[in-house]
């Protein structure tokens, strides 16, 4: 999807599950780029290396939550996993070496569906494109989503839809159905702008700071820092 990664973002495993990754974003940008990098060259997991491993060695959704839930990765992130049976859809909010958070369907107490965006909802409260999203979600009803309702209706209505937007992906693991449309939003949906300040609750925000902004007085106390950082998190994971 991007050269040149070999990961795999967006995948879909047809009759079993599909999943998709999205960004989380670290602490501090300098610490928790050097933590990324630390992790990576021990030998852990990028995350889309992982998605990857889960859609070529699993054949169930239990063993692709499974997976994608305990495997130690290098790097913050969201995995959206979808299956074919009730309830079968989860969203994982990853941290290095644990979970941070599970939210899952559960059509018995009317939590028909699911929504991330690059946030944590479950603590920093479901604002902007998480809130515009819930709202569309609900003005569509579950007895008229569409994967053809779900893009025109929610996914390419602003804030969802956006100045930074590439593409937009649906998958339906039951079908074994996967459509990829590339997108750019180029403001015409000014009403919309005027409710929400899209780019807030983004990892990096404003949008166009630099991720490596501030590296260039980077010092060993930061990468001391960092490292300590990694091994109080290890202890804490395999004390608990």
């Amino acid at each position: 999807m991007f050269s040149p990664v070999i990961g795999v973002y967006t995948g879909i495993r047809p009759g079993a599950f599909s999943l998709s990754v999205n960004l989380r974003g670290p602490r501090d940008h300098k610490i928790g780029l050097v933590e990324n990098l630390i992790m990576t060259f021990a030998g852990y997991r990028e995350l889309s290396w992982l998605t990857r491993e889960a859609l070529t060695e699993c054949d169930s959704f239990d063993c692709a939550y499974h997976k994608i839930r305990d495997t130690p990765i290098s790097a913050l992130g969201y995995v959206i996993l979808a299956g074919t049976e009730g309830d079968e859809g989860v969203v994982v909010t990853r941290n290095r070496l644990s979970v941070a958070h599970e939210n899952h369907l559960n059509a018995t107490a009317g939590k028909w569906y699911v929504v991330q965006t690059n946030n944590d909802h479950w603590d920093s409260g479901c604002f902007n494109r998480c809130a515009a999203a819930t709202d569309h979600m609900e003005s569509v009803g579950q007895e008229n989503i569409s994967p053809a309702a779900l893009r025109h209706d929610v996914e390419e209505q602003f804030p969802n839809l956006n100045y930074i937007t590439i593409y937009n992906s649906q998958l339906v693991p039951s079908a074994g159905y996967i459509d990829t449309v590339a997108e750019k939003y180029e403001g015409e949906q000014p009403e919309a702008e005027k409710k929400y300040k899209w780019h807030e609750g983004l990892p990096r925000d404003p949008i166009d700071e630099s991720l490596f902004e501030g590296l260039d007085d980077f010092t060993m106390d930061d990468l001391i820092g960092g490292v300590q950082m990694l091994i109080e998190e290890a202890v804490a994971h395999f004390e608990g």
